[in-house]
């Protein structure tokens, strides 16, 4: 059986140092914890390293997520607005109760379209209002939806 001597156990050491504060430095950079993979560089050393460099990137993973979930929500806003005055489930924007925040953010409605162009008409409401009618997902500012814009014009 091979004896090691105190000189190759000191060696191993420092090598395993070494891997492990490469692990660590390369972990801190593409978001993951460095502490673990200090510890898997010290006892794995350089298949720790390439593991971590296979490994994408949690801050870029992240990116790409939220990126992902903001694109989904912009198509499904941009759905919303092209579909809402043809869709047959929709009313029709004359027959829709619409809502509106006024100038203390305190919600006003339900009013009818006509009521809404008489409020656009006397500066009540304004491009940066906020609306809100059945079908909508969310609270929209005028400029967003269009098809009332041109409408209430």
């Amino acid at each position: 059986m091979a004896q090691f001597t105190p000189m190759q156990y000191l060696i191993a050491l420092i090598s395993g140092l070494i891997w492990g504060t490469i692990c660590l430095l390369v972990a801190k950079i593409k978001g993951r914890d460095p502490r673990g993979w200090f510890f898997l560089g010290l006892l794995f050393s350089f298949f720790a390293l390439i593991a971590l460099l296979f490994i994408p990137s949690q801050k870029a993973m992240l990116l790409a997520a939220e990126a992902k979930a903001i694109k989904e929500k912009e198509e499904a806003e941009q759905l919303e607005l092209q579909e809402a005055p043809t869709n047959p489930k929709a009313t029709t924007l004359e027959k829709r109760s619409w809502y509106y925040l006024d100038k203390a953010n305190s919600q006003v409605g339900p009013i009818d379209l006509d009521s809404l162009k008489k409020e656009k008409s006397e500066g009540n409401i304004h491009t940066k209002t906020y609306l809100w009618s059945e079908g909508m997902m969310d609270w929209k500012i005028l400029d967003e939806l269009n098809y009332l814009k041109t409408e209430l014009e």
